[in-house]
């Protein structure tokens, strides 16, 4: 217990082995629950997923229906080379991400 300046006392406030066990059993018994209903294309901030992972899936679908996705934020003379390469690798259309 911490001391208050108006008197009395206060529980301290780092989470305890009892606080972290009962976080970890309400995610054990939560997460497949939500996880059944999630779309098996969606990758954030979900368990044994990557961004890497999203973007090599994403990637081989592109390559797959004959198309090249370029990202937007790229500069113009970096966005130029991409989409150069895109032609050439024989994508019959390309699209900003």
């Amino acid at each position: 217990m911490i001391a208050k300046p108006g008197g009395g006392e206060r529980p301290l406030g780092i989470p305890t082995i009892r606080d972290r066990l009962v976080q970890a059993a309400a995610k054990l018994l939560l997460e497949p629950i939500f996880e059944a209903d999630f779309d098996p294309n969606a990758y954030g901030y979900r368990p044994k997923r990557s961004a890497q992972e999203a973007s090599r899936k994403c990637t081989s679908y592109s390559v797959s229906i004959g198309t090249c996705c370029l990202p937007n934020d790229s500069s113009a003379q970096k966005r130029a080379i991409l989409e150069t390469q895109a032609w050439s690798s024989g994508a019959s259309a390309w699209a900003a991400c």
